[in-house]
């Protein structure tokens, strides 16, 4: 069992941190793999960016500083093996 947390840059701050398709591709690897029994997957990004697929759980947070999208748009999706999310 392995578990892989995957916080790229999220879209529209590519300029800041790099490469376009970062995001795209990390999350299309996150749903390429996300039904492999040997993995937990974790996949950073905001509200909106991403429909995870069946199974995947999402958690809703606030960073403490202000995003350009606003507070509370930050979300951690998690792949069907993960033990279930819960907020601290």
């Amino acid at each position: 069992m392995a578990a892989v947390f995957l916080d790229p840059p999220y879209r529209g701050h590519h300029g800041t941190y790099g490469a376009a398709d970062v995001w795209e591709r990390a999350a299309e690897w996150a749903r390429e793999n996300g039904e492999d029994r040997e993995l937990r997957i974790a996949l950073c990004g905001y509200a909106g960016d991403w429909t995870p697929p069946a199974g995947w759980s999402e958690l809703a947070w606030a960073s403490k500083g202000r995003t350009s999208r606003g507070l509370h748009s930050e979300r951690v999706w998690f792949s069907p093996h993960c033990l279930e999310p819960r907020q601290a």
